[in-house]
């Protein structure tokens, strides 16, 4: 796998992806969500990675170093993908129009090894 922003070269033509609701059926999110209100349970929304954390968005784009050296040296690129995934994970917000009570986001940096 490729990271499409390894190398700043790519950064005049990179068009980031849709975001991360374009899939998302609206309707079934709010009945299901009243469903859960219905039976006294809390409305929930596991399983939606489009709303990746932030340096996890950017590392899937920039590669793992890259986003580490680049937050040290400040290029004047790092703004334009931060502006990208800042826009993209924005979409979480419609999420909350639906006052979902829990919503889980992936995410794991950690190690097997102690």
């Amino acid at each position: 796998m490729k990271h499409p922003l390894e190398n700043w070269s790519a950064l005049a033509s990179y068009k980031p992806p849709p975001g991360p609701t374009i899939s998302v059926n609206w309707d079934n999110v709010r009945r299901a969500a009243e469903r859960d209100r219905l039976e006294g349970q809390l409305p929930l929304s596991w399983g939606y990675h489009g709303g990746a954390p932030f340096f996890k968005r950017l590392h899937y784009i920039r590669g793992f170093e890259n986003p580490l050296i680049d937050f040290m040296t400040d290029p004047p690129e790092l703004h334009k993908p931060i502006d990208m995934v800042l826009e993209y994970n924005h979409e979480t917000n419609k999420w909350l129009e639906i006052s979902l009570d829990v919503m889980g986001f992936g995410d794991d940096f950690g190690t097997q090894n102690l």
